[in-house]
Order: structure tokens, then sequence, then C-alpha cells
């Protein structure tokens, strides 16, 4: 049954995490937060600016912490349909290591269908239209802002929205899926070889998907399922994940 899922986040944050840590490689990688932090800053008071009026405002904003309250998991429900079983959720976190640097838990970062155009997408639209009103991106962080950034760059008339979530672009969809998979096929976002990315708020993240990767004649030796979103860069939106991903991105 196609259903709108509700999200759910702790009430305490999972820790505590400085920014050289979530800018690391091996942290968070999310290489690009701070200036997609600033960018959304800028742009969320200012609706009206240009993308090059946004990102000249940016350029002169600095942030009053070290610290960020991080959260490691988005879940999704609706109680009036299947009570409190949680439906879905997203995982945004850093590998686990010993002491010498060996991974004790791989990292883990989920890939989500992200609403970009909110009067597109709806229940009752076909399902071409939904997914034209989206799109995939891999979530690396899961945050709220610190009261001394809330109080510097924002108004009490217009807070910013609680949480928050560093997000990496795919490409955009095709009007129509491949012929020969019934699938639509999406590839990292780059400009410059950086990857696109930008914040933003946890309510447009509609749920997880699923990407297949794409590769002709043997699969990669060193592609595992803990490196292929990384090393690969051609996917196919699996809409098979589960009953409600069919049922929402198919029927």
């Amino acid at each position: 049954m196609a259903c709108t899922l509700r999200q759910k986040m702790t009430i305490h944050p999972t820790r505590n995490v400085n920014l050289q840590e979530i800018v690391s490689p091996n942290g968070y990688g999310a290489t690009l937060f701070v200036p997609a932090l600033a960018r959304f800053i800028v742009q969320y008071n200012n609706p009206q600016l240009s993308p090059q009026q946004i990102e000249e405002r940016a350029a002169d904003i600095h942030f009053p912490f070290d610290l960020l309250p991080i959260y490691h998991r988005i879940k999704y429900w609706n109680e009036e349909i299947y009570g409190h079983e949680t439906m879905d959720s997203i995982h945004a976190q850093p590998a686990t290591r010993e002491n010498d640097g060996s991974i004790i838990k791989h990292a883990r970062f989920d890939t989500a269908l992200v609403n970009v155009r909110p009067n597109v997408v709806g229940i009752n639209a076909t399902h071409q239209n939904r997914l034209q009103g989206t799109r995939v991106g891999q979530v690396r962080v899961i945050f709220s802002l610190p009261k001394s950034a809330i109080e510097r760059f924002f108004t009490p008339s217009h807070p910013p929205p609680r949480h928050l979530a560093y997000t990496e672009w795919f490409s955009k969809f095709a009007m129509t899926p491949e012929r020969n998979t019934g699938m639509y096929k999406v590839k990292r976002a780059t400009r410059d070889g950086d990857r696109l990315a930008s914040i933003v708020p946890i309510s447009l993240i509609q749920r997880s998907v699923h990407l297949l990767p794409k590769w002709g004649g043997s699969v990669p030796r060193n592609w595992s399922s803990d490196n292929v979103l990384e090393e690969c860069s051609v996917f196919y939106l699996n809409p098979f994940k589960d009953a409600h991903t069919y049922f929402n991105l198919v029927i």
C-alpha cells in the first residue's frame, strides 16, 4: 500500500563531533561540509539570491563552533497503517576502529530519495512525476546546529529546521526508465572533480533507496558491499527493495 512515512528522531544526539572528524575521509567523509553549510545559511535566509550571490556571501561566513550534535539514524513509521513498527531507516555513521586503526565495524552512509521539488511530489502523483520531483542522495551527516550558530545566523522569527543532513547528490532522473531494465539509471553528480553536495532539512528525505551497481563484463575484484558506492560510477535505482518502495515508486 502506498503511504506517507513519518520521521522519528531520538531526543538526544548520538554524539558531539568536531568539524575535523566530519570532513575527514576517515571520519564522516563530508569533505565539503563547511562551504555547504555556509551556502545553506545564506540561501535559507535569502531565498531570492542567485547561485552566484549565494556563493559570494557564503565566503564571508565563519562558524562560532567546533562541535556539532550528530545523529546516526533517521527512522520512519506510519502508525495508522503499521502501528509503531519501524518501516524504514537511514544510517549515516563512520567506521568503528580499534586503537591500532583496524576496523571493527565498517562505515555506513545510506542512499535516500530526497524531495527537491515539493510542488511536484505528492501521494496522488504518478510514480514518474514523483521521481521527477526527487533526486537520489547519499546521506553522510545528520546533525543539528548549536545554539551559538542559531543565534548568530538566524532570527527568532525564522529559525532553521531542527535536523539537517549533508547529502552528496546523484544525477537527475531521466524522464523514463531504461527500456531493457525498466529501472532508472543514476551516477555521481560532480563539478570540477568534486562531488555535488548540499545541506537539506531531513523533512525532505522521503525514504532510503537501494542502488544496484552497473558494470560491463566481470565484476571488479576490488568491489565489496562496503566500498561499491565509492568504486562504482553508474547505478540503477532498485524499485524492488521492499514492498513499500515498490508501491510508492512503481505503482
